[in-house]
C-alpha cells in the first residue's frame, strides 16, 4: 500500500513542488485521503509498539506491588521493591514523554536559517562530552550554503540525536566528521532544485546491514532500556521538512548518516 501511495504522490501530487497551487481539487482530496490513510496505519503501528514497550515494566510494577502487600516481606526487600517501583514508574513516564514528543512534530514553525549555524550550535552543546571522551571533531561547512526555511528547534533536535548516537558509538578515542554542501538536482520534479547535504559520520564499530535496515523504524533499539524512537524521530523530522535521510556503514568502520534538505 505504501509503495502505491508513494507512486501516486510522486506522479500526481508532488507535495513539495512549487507548482502545488496548480493542483486540481480532486488531486488535493486524493492526497488528503492518502495522508489520512498513512497516518491511520502509522498510529496503529505506534500504539502497538508503545503498548508492547510499556507492558514489561508495568508487569514488574504490578508484581512488586503485590509483594509489598504481603506481611512477611523483610524491610531490606521492601526497600528494593520500592526502588524497583520507582525505576519502573520513571521508565514508563520517559517512554510516554518520548512517544508524545515523536507524535508532536507535524506542525513546522519555519523561518530562514543557516544550516551551518544550526550544526555549529548543536556541536557546541556536545563539546564538553567530546573532550571528556577524547573524540576528535572535524568539520567542513560549505560557506556558500544559502539560508533555507526550517524549524530550527526540530532540526536542532534531529542533529542532536544523530551526534549523540555517534559519540555513544565511538565511546572514546575516536573521530567524528560533520560536513555540509549544496547539491543541485538537474533532473527532478522542479527545475534547478537545490538541496543542502549534511553528512555526519563516526569511526565507531558501525552497524550490520540488518541493523541499518531497522534503525529508523519506531521502537527498534540496540540500547538496553532504549525506547527506539531516536532515529525514528530524526527520520520523521527530516521528512516533514520535505527532505530525506540515509544511513550506511563506512567501508573502513563506523557509520555515515546523510541528510538532504530542500533549499527554499
Amino acid at each position: 500500500m505504501e509503495k502505491t501511495q508513494r507512486f501516486i504522490i510522486d506522479h500526481v501530487g508532488r507535495p513539495f513542488s512549487s507548482n502545488g497551487a496548480k493542483r486540481s481539487p480532486s488531486t488535493d482530496r486524493l492526497l488528503e485521503e492518502i495522508e489520512r490513510s498513512r497516518n491511520t496505519a502509522l498510529l496503529a503501528e505506534l500504539a502497538s509498539g508503545i503498548a508492547h514497550q510499556i507492558r514489561n515494566p508495568l508487569s514488574n510494577l504490578v508484581y512488586a506491588l503485590h509483594l509489598l502487600q504481603q506481611d512477611n516481606v523483610p524491610e531490606f526487600e521492601k526497600k528494593d521493591l520500592f526502588r524497583t517501583i520507582t525505576d519502573r514508574v520513571e521508565l514508563i513516564n520517559r517512554m510516554i514523554t518520548e512517544f508524545i514528543q515523536y507524535t508532536r512534530t507535524q506542525e513546522l514553525k519555519l523561518c530562514a536559517e543557516s544550516i551551518n549555524d544550526v550544526l555549529n550550535n548543536t556541536l557546541r552543546s556536545f563539546r564538553a562530552w567530546m573532550d571528556l571522551a577524547r573524540v576528535e571533531l572535524e568539520t567542513s561547512f560549505d560557506p556558500d550554503l544559502p539560508l533555507t526555511r526550517v524549524d530550527i528547534f526540530l532540526l536542532n533536535q534531529a542533529f542532536q540525536n544523530i551526534i549523540k548516537n555517534a559519540i555513544e558509538a565511538i565511546h572514546s578515542d575516536g573521530r567524528l566528521w560533520v560536513s555540509s554542501r549544496k547539491l543541485k538536482i538537474r533532473h527532478g520534479p522542479e527545475p534547478r532544485l537545490e538541496f543542502a547535504q549534511i553528512v555526519i559520520e563516526d569511526d565507531g564499530p558501525g552497524m550490520a546491514a540488518e541493523e541499518i535496515e531497522k534503525a529508523m523504524k519506531p521502537f527498534y533499539s540496540r540500547k538496553e532500556g532504549g525506547l527506539g524512537l531516536g532515529l525514528a524521530l530524526v527520520d520523521h523530522i527530516i521528512r516533514v521538512h520535505g527532505g530525506a535521510i540515509t544511513l550506511e556503514s563506512r567501508s573502513n568502520g563506523g557509520t555515515r548518516v546523510m541528510i538532504y534538505l530542500p533549499i527554499r
